[in-house]
């Protein structure tokens, strides 16, 4: 027994375990550790992040920050892990320090997919959104609605003077200003409700340089506000539909150019109506072979004043390009009904008149008869010759119809009252965008044989879209780049991008008549919380023409959201540009796929008087 005391007794000694003299290294001693934990992207603090470390837990407070304190032995290696739902997990090992400063960051945990896409700019800043609560569609994963209401949130045509400003004073500080103003020789007048100066002949620079201890504000004073351009016409209360795609905005900025023609080739016009008259110019009649193109049967009538009927004239309703030209072609009996071969020759003689915009409110369904290679030869004629050419979709609510299923030309299905799709509007790859026709209980209305009526058809929304090309036409745009400008700016109401139920959206006058890119736009999935904008995938940039592909994402439901920091401060606030697009599902598919979404475009707006957003996580 005392032989195993003493083996033992020696182990100790010989193995280090029982010193007589204690080393340090073997001591445990104290070591604090912290940090700050950030997105590897923005490098913004990421909060509620877990880090375990020798079997102790602990989260980062809302500033990213950490601290904690261990005991452990001088040549240990300690292991620290960190993790948060969505990033990948960061493992950080180090060795003993008495105090230890450790910064780390977190990466998104993202899939591979892609979303593609254009974004554009409008200067009008919002003027009242202060709430950052979103109006959900009726489908909240496949319906979109546009998170500015244009109609509300803009001031139309404001100029700023250059030489005239509004000084709001500080209580009691009035007389002082007047002696600045005074000794400066400017003009100005004082408005003593308001504690408000209005000053001539200065610049903002110096203004707040000589003033701006005194002052509560110095802003532009704002000259020539002008109330939306909404027409004095008795019945255009009916035209339900030009305010729900906003043509009422873009009004106030053109109403067409007289040299813009648009043939409407249909049952001919009324040529005697007076809401038309001063649109028409000569035309052809295919149907009678001569130069009175009369119409017998109502349809291209209504048609002809939705694009172009008077406004501001004291009769009827008002059309989407009032000042544009219609060149009546007759090649649909008073039955409605007509012959290839009229409708043909109608579209030669269109080309041959070089009008710029062609609308066709007819169609054959694709199952109903063979193909005709004449049509789409002559329909290719008039492509190939710039001429925009727009078509109804259909109402069998089936396959786009012919000739709206022809390359190049514009296919339009219809809307209702409310901006969802209508149950009879046809369908299909072919499909380009939406506009307002209607239904049996909300027609669109327009001019008829005889003053005017409703009516609800496809036939009804092609003109809203040609009205559309006629007024970018006569901004300048070229045929090629306003099919562009419709496709970019249009609202989507099914799946993010171009679907086969509504094409690229719903038409939006006023956007794409303010339709501006810049390259450097930030372009990210994310979510409002409280104030701040988290991070749901990586931030792509735009190009010189608008467009970003994203192509790294959590998987989930998030806003594509685009952002122009202007000031360079990395908030959201007054001064930049700011938008959200529709809800992205990416979502895995029933065979394990994540989904592509094509032309998500949208648009960022001006801010002014927003409550300031962050952007984290």
């Amino acid at each position: 027994m005392k032989r195993l005391v003493a083996v033992v007794i020696t182990l100790f000694f010989l193995t280090g375990c029982f010193p007589l003299n204690k080393s340090p290294n073997l001591e445990l001693h104290e070591m604090h550790i912290y940090g700050k934990v950030t997105d590897s992207v923005f490098h913004h603090p990421l909060s509620d992040v877990l880090i375990t470390c020798q079997g102790q837990k602990m989260v980062t407070d809302r500033d990213g920050l950490y601290s904690f304190d261990i005991k452990t032995f001088l040549n240990s290696e300690i292991e620290l892990t960190f993790s948060k739902d969505g990033y990948e997990k960061v493992v950080q090992r180090v060795r003993y320090e008495k105090e230890l400063e450790l910064n780390v960051q977190l990466g998104l945990k993202v899939v591979i997919g892609e979303i593609t896409g254009n974004v554009y700019l409008t200067d009008f800043p919002i003027i009242e959104n202060t709430s950052l609560t979103f109006p959900e569609p009726p489908d909240q994963k496949t319906a979109v609605i546009n998170f500015f209401d244009y109609s509300r949130h803009f001031i139309s045509h404001t100029e700023y003077t250059i030489d005239e400003y509004i000084v709001m004073v500080k209580p009691g500080k009035e007389e002082e200003v007047s002696k600045i103003l005074q000794r400066k020789n400017l003009n100005f007048r004082y408005i003593a409700e308001l504690d408000m100066y209005v000053v001539e002949g200065a610049k903002e620079e110096d203004l707040k340089k000589w003033l701006g201890f005194l002052v509560e504000a110095i802003e532009p004073n704002i000259r020539d506000i002008h109330l939306l351009a909404i027409p004095t016409d008795p019945d255009y209360f009916r035209q339900w539909h030009f305010p729900l795609v906003h043509f009422p905005d873009a009004w106030d900025q053109t109403r067409g150019d007289s040299s813009i023609v648009v043939a409407v080739i249909d049952s001919g016009v009324a040529l005697d109506h007076p809401d038309l008259v001063h649109a028409l110019v000569p035309g052809w009649d295919f149907v009678d072979n001569d130069d009175y193109p009369m119409d017998l049967y109502g349809h291209g009538t209504m048609v002809a004043g939705i694009i172009a009927a008077g406004m501001d004239n004291g009769v009827g309703g008002v059309g989407a390009a009032p000042e544009v030209k219609i060149m009546p072609i007759r090649a649909f009996d008073e039955n409605g009904v007509s012959k290839l071969d009229w409708i043909i020759q109608a579209i030669e003689y269109a080309v041959e008149q070089g009008v710029d915009i062609i609308n066709m409110s007819f169609g054959y369904s694709p199952t109903s008869v063979i193909d005709s290679k004449l049509l789409y030869q002559e329909v290719k004629k008039a492509v190939d010759a710039g001429i925009i050419m727009v078509a109804a979709a259909g109402n069998d609510s089936r396959a786009v119809n012919y000739p709206a299923a022809y390359e190049g030309v514009i296919a339009v299905g219809a809307v209702d009252y409310f901006g969802q799709k209508t149950g009879y509007s046809s369908y299909g790859p072919q499909l380009d965008l939406m506009a307002p026709g209607g239904t049996r209980d909300y027609g669109v209305y327009s001019t008829a044989l005889v003053d005017g009526s409703y009516s609800y058809g496809t036939s009804f929304a092609a003109p809203h879209v040609s009205g559309l090309a006629a007024l970018l036409l006569s901004s300048g745009l070229s045929p090629d780049e306003v099919y562009q400008r419709l496709i970019n700016t249009a609202t989507d109401l099914h799946l993010a991008g171009k679907d086969d139920m509504t094409g690229y959206g719903l038409i939006n006058a006023y956007a794409a008549l303010n339709y501006k890119t810049v390259s450097g736009i930030k372009v990210f999935l994310g979510e409002l919380v409280n104030q701040m904008v988290e991070l749901k995938s990586y931030i792509t940039y735009t190009d010189g023409e608008g467009n970003y592909e994203i192509n790294q994402i959590q998987p989930g439901d998030w806003h594509i959201m685009g952002w122009l920091d202007s000031n360079d401060n990395g908030l959201i606030d007054e001064g930049d540009y700011f938008g959200l697009g529709p809800i992205i599902s990416f979502q895995k598919n029933s065979q394990n796929y994540y989904p592509t979404f094509k032309a998500v475009n949208f648009a960022i707006c001006l801010i002014s008087d927003f409550e300031t957003l962050k952007l984290r996580e």
